[in-house]
């Protein structure tokens, strides 16, 4: 019995054809010994293969099997390992047949930097900061496909796209680069906060690929935007102390705090700080999914209101009783 064809192929990119042969002159018998992760499957003319299933191959026939994969989410090398063994009769032995592969993934789009991410101080200038898109497909007509980006905050702008060179092929696969400048801007309004946006990036012939970009302020009002208690009884209260702080150390007053029915706060500190903490206790009164919007108002002249989202999971009791 021949050994498996080393190179996998297949079109698709998730599916991999592997050749079995017999070149005896009796016929002779496949049964699959092992298979190395449930994370993928080996069919024969559609279906599904498992351990101990045996195949007879008539003398001189060949056999087509096809691997199938879960297109990964994210790039990554997958190493696959399928092993068969050869019944050639009652007298020999099985003689095993260890069929292994690696499959590299590669992005349909890369970006560089795979995060956009700036700071500003209260009166600097707007910053622009080089990107790059890297596109690749399966033929050069594909590559050259032109990307497109949405979602922009206000306070950013994508500038001119540029194609730069050619498309370069490299093993059955064709790249294409463009570059760009994103120009950034200080955020502005009432209420500045560090802000993390989500850009989507387009080609026409794929899915949209996600991008992040944050925006940190050195100046204004830090604090968290979200307080999850977990598991909260119903009855019994639920307490989170947070802080807020001055990102420049400029001594503030928390004015109030203000929250809904089922929430009380406590100011540890009323006079002027740069730093500050809050208890926000809870006390739902109902079972279920719970949320309640804090709002913290201050004199800072650059933020002088936040808002604090507070979730929980309230239960009538603890388990078990």
């Amino acid at each position: 019995m021949s050994e498996v064809d080393r190179q996998f192929t297949g079109p698709e990119g998730c599916q991999f054809e592997m050749v079995f042969r017999n070149p005896a002159a009796t016929p002779q018998e496949l049964r699959v010994k092992a298979v190395g992760c449930s994370c993928f499957s080996v069919k024969r003319e559609g279906q599904k293969l498992k351990v101990g299933d045996v195949l007879t191959l008539a003398d001189g026939q060949a056999v087509s099997l096809i691997l199938e994969a879960p297109r990964p989410t994210i790039p990554k090398t997958t190493d696959y390992n399928y092993v068969m063994e050869s019944l050639a009769g009652d007298t020999l032995a099985p003689v095993k047949l260890e069929c292994r592969g690696t499959v590299k993934t590669v992005a349909d789009l890369s970006l560089n930097p795979s995060l956009l991410q700036t700071s500003f101080g209260r009166d600097d200038a707007p910053q622009k900061i080089p990107f790059e898109i890297v596109r690749t497909a399966r033929t050069a007509e594909a590559a050259l496909t032109p990307p497109t980006v949405t979602g922009w905050p206000a306070n950013a702008s994508w500038g001119p796209l540029v194609s730069r060179g050619a498309p370069v092929e490299e093993q059955g696969l064709w790249t294409h680069r463009w570059t760009t400048v994103v120009e950034v801007r200080p955020p502005q309004g009432a209420h500045l906060t560090d802000q993390a946006s989500t850009l989507m990036i387009r080609c026409s012939d794929i899915p949209p690929m996600p991008a992040r970009m944050l925006v940190r302020l050195n100046y204004g009002l830090s604090a968290p935007a979200l307080v999850h208690l977990s598991r909260v009884i119903v009855g019994v209260p639920a307490s989170r102390r947070i802080q807020v702080r001055s990102r420049d150390q400029v001594p503030f007053r928390i004015v109030e705090c203000q929250g809904g029915p089922a929430v009380t706060t406590r100011i540890e500190n009323p006079n002027a700080a740069a730093t500050h903490w809050i208890d926000l206790i809870a006390s739902p009164s109902e079972a279920g999914e719970w949320e309640q919007r804090v709002t913290v108002k201050t004199d800072h002249h650059d933020t002088p209101a936040l808002e604090i989202q507070m979730k929980a999971f309230v239960a009538l009791s603890e388990p078990g009783r």
